[in-house]
């Protein structure tokens, strides 16, 4: 039974057919049998039905998606976890192939949001107190040859971070009341100290 339905649908990709929109002959599989346009007609025609009635769509779009908010949640939920590698992949390749526009993007958004970024790191970090602790009791003692050579490296180069953090313990200080002046100072400072000696 499979075989003649094989058969037939052979059959039918080869027959010649004509698009009743554009008027040009084409295989029998190019033609769309409901609508018998060929599959370029149709697309041609799909995209500018899109372009015409984009806020009619927009708003039919938001409209299913409030009424089926749980439904559409566990479609994707399911289907994340079906394709959790190739989603990843994908995303891993995406990322790779725009680096730039993503930095970009990222730091035109962080300097537009300061105000609420810190304020939801702050609320984060005061409701999470005992995890991040926790997650960085159990960093510090998986990678101390890691974190021994980075504070080696700050140190030697006196960056940034490594300034700021002499700064805040010598006035005990926080770091967003530490400004670019006050890091060139006191790396002026270390920098003559380590010449005398």
């Amino acid at each position: 039974m499979d075989t003649l339905k094989e058969i037939t649908k052979l059959a039918e990709s080869l027959e010649v057919k004509t698009c009743t929109k554009c008027g040009k002959t084409k295989h029998g599989d190019e033609i769309s049998v409901n609508q018998r346009w060929c599959k370029m007609c149709i697309v041609e025609y799909r995209k500018k039905y899109r372009k015409e009635n984009k806020e009619v769509l927009a708003e039919r779009g938001k409209k299913y998606y409030e009424e089926n908010k749980k439904a559409i949640a566990e479609r994707s939920k399911k289907y994340n976890k079906k394709n959790k590698e190739m989603i990843a992949e994908h995303k891993k390749k995406y990322y790779e192939e725009n680096k730039e526009v993503i930095a970009e993007y990222n730091k035109k958004y962080n300097e537009e949001n300061k105000e609420v970024i810190a304020e939801y790191r702050k609320k984060y970090n005061e409701e999470n107190k005992e995890v991040l602790a926790e997650r960085q009791k159990k960093y510090n003692e998986e990678n101390k040859e890691v974190i021994a050579e980075r504070s080696k490296k700050r140190n030697e180069l006196l960056s940034d971070s490594f300034v700021k953090t002499k700064i805040k313990k010598q006035y005990k200080c926080d770091y967003k009341d530490i400004t670019p002046e006050m890091i060139e100072i006191k790396r002026a400072q270390i920098k003559l100290k380590r010449m005398i000696k």
